[in-house]
């Protein structure tokens, strides 16, 4: 297994989109629904991701995974600070490569990208019943801030993740 984790080029984009897509129909065969494939249409997902960094993790040049990188998410993180905050958004893997520590990779990528920023905190939030996605981040030294109820009734987990610094 060879990983790398390439930032998006234009011509990259519908790649990119096609890897969530893949996983978001994953996810509602589940019945864990947490992407709209409405949201991943091209034209919406743009317009919808100013500001926003998009990455594909590849194993052996083949596309395995996807994430985004974001410096604010007001939404979910009014306190938040650009100059501190490294917002992780959407990271998927293939069902091919479930189980092979790619997202755990990525997760290690994404705190050195966040320390090569300056960053002092990697923030994240997600659906605060899905299990595999606590257990992931707790695993990789991610922290319960808080959790918000939407409404809807749906809960979300907010957790970060503190940069270590030497």
């Amino acid at each position: 297994m060879k990983l790398k984790i390439e930032k998006v080029s234009e011509n990259q984009l519908e790649l990119f989109l096609s890897i969530l897509k893949e996983i978001a129909i994953w996810l509602e065969e589940i019945d864990k629904p947490m992407w709209s494939l409405e949201g991943l249409e091209y034209d919406n997902f743009i317009r919808n991701n100013v500001d926003t960094d998009f990455y594909i993790c590849f194993n052996n040049n083949e596309p395995a995974g996807a994430f985004m990188l974001k410096e604010e998410n007001e939404f979910w993180w009014p306190e938040g600070n650009k100059i501190e905050d490294l917002f992780l958004k959407k990271l998927g893997v293939r069902r091919q490569y479930a189980g092979m520590g790619i997202s755990n990779y990525i997760i290690d990528w994404v705190k050195n990208e966040a320390k090569r920023r300056n960053k002092k905190y990697v923030r994240i939030e997600f659906y605060a019943d899905r299990v595999n996605l606590i257990r992931l981040y707790e695993d990789n030294k991610f922290n319960q801030v808080k959790r918000m109820t939407m409404p809807d009734g749906i809960c979300i987990a907010l957790y970060e993740h503190v940069i270590k610094y030497a």
